[in-house]
């Protein structure tokens, strides 16, 4: 027997059946930041660009080959 639910949630869709990483960007807070492997800032910023509509801004800084840190700052 299938069991009806009511109030699920439906989760965001995943581009190309592989998990967004870059859905922690809505989840963070001002000051809050992550390090990530990538090719370049220019990259990452597509990237938030693409992901984040609402006018929060975020900044990249480099700290180790290939490995950056993001933040937010607003």
């Amino acid at each position: 027997m299938i069991q009806i639910e009511k109030g699920v949630p439906i989760p965001r869709a995943c581009r190309g059946g592989k998990e967004n990483r870059w859905h922690v960007l809505l989840t963070m807070e001002v000051g809050d930041s992550f390090e990530i492997d990538y090719r370049s800032p220019s990259s990452i910023y597509a990237s938030i660009k693409y992901h984040v509509k609402d006018g929060r801004k975020f900044t990249v800084r480099k700290t180790g080959e290939k490995k950056y840190r993001v933040w937010r700052t607003e």
